[in-house]
C-alpha cells in the first residue's frame, strides 16, 4: 500500500498492479538448484489519497525491479517425467518509485485552487517466496505456472510540498506486499 502523512493528517491507498512482465535468465547449479537474475516491469495504478482534505489522484504508473533468483526444483512427477514442483526465494531492488504528476483537488470551502505535484519515492527492498511447477518443453524449455508472494523489506520513501499550501509538506511511504499468480516461459542454460 501507499502511506501519504503528514502533521496534518495521514492516509494509505492500495496499489493494483494493471499488468506486468518479468525477463530472467538463470543456471541450473545441479538438477535440483537454479540461480538467476530478472528484470520485474510492472504498471499499478493507486487508489485515491486524502491526507490533507484534499485529494490526491495518480495516473498509472511504472516501476521496474531487478531481482536475484533462486529455485529448488523436486524431482519430476508424472507419467511423461516432465512435471517438476519447485520453491524459491527471490531478493528483488526496486528502481524506485515515481507516480509522476498527481491532481491534488481541494475542497471548494477551503478556496485554494487544485495543483499537480511530484511524489517520488526513494530504491527500496523486496523479498518473494514462490511456488510453482515447471512442465518440461525440452530439457532446457519449460513452461512455468507459480504462485509469488512479494513484500517489501524496505520503503520506497519520499516527501511532497503543496505550493498551494503555503509550502506544506507530507511524507510518503510505499510499502509494497502482492500476491501474484503468473505463467510464463523459462529458457535455463
Amino acid at each position: 500500500s501507499d502511506v501519504c502523512s503528514s502533521d496534518l493528517g495521514t492516509d494509505s491507498a492500495d496499489l493494483k498492479n494493471k499488468y506486468g512482465g518479468t525477463l530472467k535468465l538463470s543456471y541450473m547449479f545441479t538438477d535440483n538448484l537454479q540461480v538467476g537474475g530478472a528484470l520485474k516491469a510492472v504498471q499499478a495504478e493507486a487508489d485515491s489519497l486524502a491526507p490533507l482534505s484534499a485529494t490526491l489522484t495518480a495516473e498509472p504508473f511504472d516501476s521496474y525491479t531487478l531481482i536475484l533468483s533462486s529455485r529448488y526444483f523436486f524431482d519430476p512427477m508424472g507419467e511423461s517425467r516432465r512435471w517438476r514442483p519447485y520453491v524459491g526465494i527471490d531478493l528483488g531492488y526496486a528502481l524506485g518509485a515515481d507516480l509522476g504528476s498527481v491532481l491534488v483537488e481541494y475542497p471548494p470551502e477551503l478556496g485554494f485552487p487544485d495543483e499537480f505535484e511530484d511524489i517520488k519515492g526513494s530504491s527500496y527492498w523486496t523479498l518473494a517466496a514462490v511456488a510453482g511447477v515447471s512442465y518440461l518443453i525440452t530439457d532446457n524449455l519449460s513452461l512455468d505456472m507459480a504462485a509469488v508472494y512479494d513484500r517489501s523489506i524496505t520503503s520506497a520513501e519520499g516527501t511532497t510540498v503543496y505550493d498551494n499550501l503555503g509550502g506544506a509538506s507530507a511524507d510518503v511511504a510505499l510499502d509494497q506486499e502482492s500476491i501474484v499468480l503468473g505463467v510464463g516461459l523459462s529458457y535455463a542454460f
